[in-house]
């Protein structure tokens, strides 16, 4: 068994989280256990108890913000992505979806915005629509 410890700065927020893994468990059998003494919680996740709970919250938010950008480009105008050989949507060259975490957890709400195109009302109220239906009114908004 060999410990290693890993320092993790996600790219959603400013905290700064330590945790533990055994390299010798398989990847998908992994278990990641966060380290009180070192983990630093920022603003938005110093409610959360312990580190364990930032350490969650924080992997649910950074996987809800790349499930919710592929979702976009899903639900988008095709002037917007291209179709790679195995047909998945990307976004053209030129084209960024860039977003941010408002708010405190448990209530933080994921903005986001093209970047390099701009979209018709009608076109930006149906992937709003989606996100919606996904995640409820006002947890992610599109601007």
């Amino acid at each position: 068994m060999t410990i290693q410890t890993t320092i993790w700065s996600p790219s959603v927020c400013g905290c700064k989280i330590y945790y533990t893994w055994d390299d010798t468990v398989p990847e998908a059998s992994r278990t990641h256990t966060a380290q009180d003494n070192r983990t630093v919680k920022c603003s938005f996740h110093a409610n959360l108890p312990d580190a364990n709970g930032a350490y969650m919250a924080v992997l649910d938010e950074c996987v809800k913000y790349a499930e919710t950008k592929q979702m976009i480009i899903d639900n988008s105008p095709s002037t917007v992505y291209d179709l790679t050989p195995e047909n998945k949507k990307i976004l053209k060259s030129g084209i960024e979806i860039v977003g941010f975490y408002t708010g405190t957890y448990p209530n933080r709400v994921l903005n986001l915005s093209y970047s390099g195109t701009t979209l018709t009302t009608n076109q930006r109220n149906s992937v709003q629509n989606k996100l919606n239906t996904t995640y409820g009114a006002g947890k992610v908004i599109l601007t």
